[in-house]
């Protein structure tokens, strides 16, 4: 079975393919945290300017 193949078939008994969540160090959370109140920037421009998710960075 193909990949794509493997994909269909898990969508289509799941009914929906999720991601896997990716994992982010402490480090890194507090980086973001700390620019987030340094510069007053939102969240969504300093997750975005690292490339992660508002979503993601909104739980950190």
């Amino acid at each position: 079975m193909c990949p794509l193949e493997l994909r269909a078939f898990l969508k289509e008994r799941s009914g929906n393919v999720t991601a896997a969540r990716r994992r982010f160090s402490q480090e890194f959370k507090d980086e973001l945290c700390q620019e987030v109140i340094s510069t007053s920037k939102p969240i969504k421009s300093v997750a975005e300017t690292h490339g992660v998710g508002a979503e993601a960075a909104a739980d950190i």
